[in-house]
């Protein structure tokens, strides 16, 4: 003898109702891990494109790029041991340090990101 599905009853809970194209959400991930190094290399392409490029503050090399990390140079690491670090890997002229202390032309390109990411 075959059984009979019970009826829907109010507490039972509804299939969910699906969420209109409009209001779907897209969920993206941007590695902007040496996003200081990246806008240096955007402003100077020509001088600064594929060399590896450390973001000096006050006495540190706040961020790299991965060219940078790959000679040893990390984010936070002192001036001195960069140098250091880099001359061994690459020669003494292989590392491009770049002043840091002027954030204008970081907060400008991180708008301009912003302005490209907003729907």
């Amino acid at each position: 003898m075959k059984r009979k599905r019970p009826a829907a009853t109010p507490s039972s809970p509804s299939p969910p109702t699906p969420t209109p194209p409009s209001r779907q959400r897209v969920v993206a991930y941007f590695d902007v891990d040496c996003f200081y190094a990246q806008a240096e290399e955007v402003r100077d392409p020509a001088r600064l494109r594929g060399k590896p490029i450390a973001i000096t503050q006050k006495f540190l090399c706040v961020t790299s790029n991965y060219a940078a990390r790959a000679m040893g140079v990390t984010k936070l690491m002192p001036i001195k041991e960069a140098k250091r670090v880099a001359a061994a890997a690459g020669g003494p002229h292989a590392l491009v340090l770049i002043p840091g202390e002027d954030l204008t032309p970081y907060r400008d390109s991180s708008d301009a990101m912003l302005f490209e990411l907003r729907p």
